[in-house]
């Protein structure tokens, strides 16, 4: 069982060399795809949790009102905010700051249409993940949607990283099943929670899911987690 890390582990972990060795292009392909299951509005405000260096902001910038992007780690930022002058971005910022602080200034509080925290879970442990459910709880509008995208651990190469058959990344440090997250945001006050189970972005493993509807076996091609949970 690996040990747990600090939070100054954790940034350490996800500087330097990860931010260098970060796919912007795979992170493109992997969002584009989720861009259906949004229901993004124009008069939407929308906060990204774990915005990385802004690729969704990318996608969605001429989709809703406003965009606010948060990130621990100012090397993303930085990358992020030249985004913004590159494309002349007008209805957005971003926050090199601790997730669950920022959402507690109160003029953000029930301000928010849409929260996402997208391939972000798996690189936290279970109180961070339930401290910033309830940040997202306290910033979404009544009937506002705080969206998950993150890999399934019953899917069958995280059930062989799990016992190390295969090496796990070393960043997903919390990579968790349907029923775990239920679980999770429910203490976070979420009631109205729904699973959706996805192909694998990459493209040859994504073909795999079509096993996903056989029964006792299918469980483990189910790659990916969407959830969509309601305020």
């Amino acid at each position: 069982m690996r040990r747990i890390l600090s939070n100054k582990e954790l940034l350490e972990l996800h500087s330097g060399k990860y931010v260098k060795n970060y796919s912007k292009e795979n992170s493109k392909k992997r969002m584009k795809r989720l861009l259906p299951l949004m229901n993004l509005n124009k008069h939407d405000i929308v906060a990204d949790f774990g915005c990385g260096s802004s690729v969704l902001l990318s996608l969605i910038y001429n989709k809703v009102r406003y965009y606010y992007g948060l990130d621990f780690n100012p090397e993303f930022i930085l990358i992020a905010n030249e985004l913004l002058k590159l494309k002349h971005i007008k209805n957005a910022e971003f926050h090199c700051a601790d997730i669950v602080k920022f959402c507690e200034r109160e003029e953000y509080n029930s301000q928010f249409n849409k929260v996402f925290a997208l391939d972000l879970s798996e690189h936290i442990y279970d109180e961070t993940f339930k401290n910033i459910a309830l940040s997202a709880y306290k910033i979404l509008k009544p009937r506002g949607r705080f969206y998950l995208h993150t890999p399934n651990l019953r899917f069958i190469l995280e059930i062989l990283k799990k016992y190390g058959i295969l090496k796990q990344f070393l960043e997903h440090v919390a990579v968790r099943d349907a029923k775990q997250y239920k679980e999770l945001l429910s203490m976070a006050g979420f009631n109205e929670i729904k699973v959706k189970y996805l192909p694998h972005w990459h493209p040859i493993l994504r073909y795999f899911h079509i096993f996903s509807c056989f029964p006792l076996i299918g469980d483990l091609f189910k790659a990916r987690l969407w959830i969509e949970c309601i305020k």
